[in-house]
């Protein structure tokens, strides 16, 4: 393959990856709202290899009996930061159920018990990595830096195009005239 083509294919294929992932993402986006669920961007590293920085935690809402041991929830403290981190403990409060948690890469619980009231939701899968393409795009300026990217890869292509020929293999018509005949 023609060292031409062969960047030419590669800045198609880079654009088709690039489009059909944030196209993906923001379907996703979109979808799982509507099945009961809702994508979670982590931030922190306190879930260990469980639920790794910047992994999306898809989840969905409690099931009947509340939150059991083991499940990963997310919930809000008093001052609105969200924590996804595992349930350790489930305790009865004069106000209904407390959770006792703990990130799995922490080695103390959590300082306080957590309403059951205040989880959002049960982790039920995460997908690595995507968190951070999923918080990039979810900015106008991610989205925009997404487009512009698109955007200069589809340029490239179009002016790889304009350089040369596809295939340089010669036909009869290509070749040149020696004095009248073709050589």
């Amino acid at each position: 393959m023609a060292p031409l083509r062969l960047v030419r294919t590669a800045i198609r294929a880079l654009w088709l990856v690039v489009a059909v992932a944030a196209f993906g993402l923001a379907l996703a986006s979109a979808v799982a709202p509507a099945t009961g669920q809702r994508l979670v961007v982590i931030e922190g590293p306190s879930m260990g290899a469980a639920v790794p920085i910047g992994s999306v935690a898809i989840e969905a809402a409690l099931p009947a009996g509340g939150p059991a041991v083991g499940d990963v929830v997310t919930f809000r403290t008093d001052n609105g930061t969200r924590i996804t981190h595992r349930v350790t403990d489930v305790v009865p409060v004069s106000s209904g159920l407390a959770l006792r948690t703990r990130g799995d890469a922490n080695a103390d619980p959590d300082p306080v018990l957590i309403p059951a009231a205040s989880v959002e939701g049960v982790v039920v899968g995460t997908v690595p990595v995507v968190g951070y393409l999923l918080a990039f795009l979810s900015m106008p300026t991610g989205m925009l830096a997404v487009l512009a990217g698109l955007g200069a890869l589809l340029s490239a292509a179009w002016l790889l195009d304009e350089v040369g020929p596809v295939d340089h293999d010669e036909t009869e018509d290509d070749r040149p005239i020696i004095d009248g005949l073709p050589a």
